[in-house]
């Protein structure tokens, strides 16, 4: 799907959906999964259904799979969005990849990945939320200065 003009994320982010509906479902469940409240999936799921050439919101959706465990699901959503990011922005196609590249099991390339696209776009809340955790997880003993500094950075 062609990016149409003017539909953005609450982060002053464009997003390449032509369907202000998608947008809508996109954004709730973007909230909903940062706040750690329920309905994120059903929230993504009218997205997809709204338009599912929208790649971000199979990502999301991918990230909430892995995230809840379901690693089967994560990678079959994280495959649709890869299938569909070819004609979104820079900032879509690089989220997308860092995504696959976690589901894929490379957990370290894909927090590399993240560090490096939010050096670019520190305003992209998902990434930003799952850079942190996979930061988290990494069992390194500087994870909480990394982490405090991801977050700053992003300030």
């Amino acid at each position: 799907m062609t990016q149409a003009r003017g539909l953005h994320d609450r982060y002053g982010l464009p997003l390449s959906t032509s369907s202000s509906v998608a947008v809508d479902h996109y954004m709730a469940g973007i909230d909903r999964l940062l706040s750690s409240n329920a309905g994120a999936e059903q929230c993504f799921q009218a997205a997809i259904e709204a338009d599912d050439g929208f790649a971000l919101a199979h990502a999301a959706l991918a990230f909430l799979h892995q995230y809840r465990g379901r690693a089967a699901d994560a990678r079959e959503s994280a495959e649709r969005a890869a299938a569909r990011v070819s004609g979104s922005t820079r900032r879509e196609r690089q989220h997308v990849s860092a995504l696959a590249t976690a589901v894929g099991g490379n957990g370290a390339r894909a927090a590399q990945l993240l560090r490096e696209h939010l050096d670019e776009y520190p305003r992209d809340a998902l990434a930003l939320f799952q850079a942190t955790g996979a930061i988290a997880m990494s069992g390194r003993a500087d994870r909480e200065q990394e982490r405090l500094a991801m977050v700053e950075g992003a300030a």
